[in-house]
């Protein structure tokens, strides 16, 4: 794929945002993965851009619950910047996704219950979202940027240490 080089995934050339999840999938167990947040010709990420995880599908993922199983809200996306590392901790056996944001845990430490919810007897896949401004913005004199994501699954070491009970994603 023309958009994955090493572990940094690129947007997409057509449209605002461009998925990609892994072929990985989870229901049970409890699995930990990163990202750094790569943002280019602007000082914050753009719309649209997410890490977490979503509803794998026999042909990829379904995007329809963004909100509630990928670590940003609605408009929370310009809140974060370039480098910014966000660590995704999901605990399948008991619904529950938790986000750091370098080192800071956003919805409590893994344990604690207070992560976002997840579906139960659903199967899920990390996932990122890509984003930045389209072709069409850049023709009406929009300054092109792009948010990207440098991922890491557990191939190499984590910026933040693996939470208590958790493995890596890939592991």
């Amino acid at each position: 794929e023309k958009f994955i080089k090493g572990y940094t995934v690129l947007r997409g050339s057509a449209g605002p945002f461009t998925e990609y999840w892994t072929d990985r999938i989870y229901s049970a167990g409890k699995a930990y993965f990163e990202g750094k947040l790569r943002v280019t010709g602007s000082l914050t990420a753009h719309s649209y851009t997410n890490i977490g995880v979503c509803f794998a599908t026999e042909k990829g993922v379904d995007m329809s619950v963004r909100r509630e199983t990928m670590a940003l809200g609605d408009n929370e996306e310009r809140l974060y910047k370039d480098g910014d590392v966000f660590g995704i901790a999901v605990d399948y056996d008991n619904q529950v996704l938790y986000y750091r944001v370098n080192g800071r845990w956003m919805t409590g430490e893994p344990g604690s219950g207070s992560g976002k919810r997840l579906k139960t007897g659903v199967e899920y896949r990390a996932c990122v979202l890509t984003a930045g401004t389209t072709s069409s913005g850049v023709e009406r004199g929009e300054r092109q940027s792009d948010s990207t994501w440098e991922v890491n699954f557990g191939n190499k070491a984590f910026a933040f240490p693996l939470p208590k009970g958790f493995r890596p994603y890939q592991g």
